[in-house]
């Protein structure tokens, strides 16, 4: 039986692992539709995916704090007879002044529309303020891009509330150069 952190009637989260998680993470990576709104190109192999993981998802020296977890979808498979990775949520940053931790999540296209990222974002800030052990910021903060609509959406229905606009938010030449703040209402 599979061991959640926390859980839902649909959906079970996990600690996002190479071991566990790679094949169905590149399914979600190797969509072109996944990286729309971020710029991101598609992933073209598994091993480019692996690489992506380890460097933005994965804790590492440089980036402890890293805590990103595993949408699982229950009573689904995949290849491996596991229940399938439909997304991830969990924390990939941390504010500059360390106070707040930024939320983050992304939901295989395959599985859009169908309300699994606002139950896999409710799911993941219950755990991090009732359950998780370990230390807690003051605050959870969110951010995205101001022509990314859906992902809004998911914010209003999590509970957030649009907090600023920030310009130049990025150095460039990032193509993303606005974002959204968002805060817990």
């Amino acid at each position: 039986m599979t061991k959640y952190v926390v859980e839902s009637e649909r959906l079970g989260l996990q600690h996002l692992s190479l071991e566990e998680h790679l094949e169905d993470y590149h399914a979600k990576q190797a969509n072109e539709k996944t990286g729309k709104f971020i710029h991101r190109e598609p992933s073209k192999s598994l091993e480019e995916s692996r690489n992506l993981m380890i460097a933005r998802h994965l804790p590492s020296a440089e980036a402890p704090y890293r805590e990103l977890y595993a949408v699982l979808l229950r009573g689904s498979e995949n290849s491996n007879g596991k229940p399938k990775m439909i997304a991830s949520v969990g924390i990939p940053r941390v504010s500059a002044d360390g106070k707040a931790v930024e939320v983050g999540y992304g939901v295989n296209p395959e599985y859009w529309g169908l309300g699994y990222a606002p139950e896999a974002l409710k799911l993941f800030v219950h755990y991090y303020w009732n359950i998780r052990d370990g230390e807690k910021r003051d605050k959870i903060i969110a951010y995205t891009s101001p022509e990314n609509i859906p992902s809004q959406r998911v914010l209003e229905k999590s509970g957030f509330a649009k907090a600023e606009l920030i310009e130049k938010a990025y150095p460039a030449p990032d193509p993303v150069t606005k974002k959204m703040k968002w805060w817990p209402a």
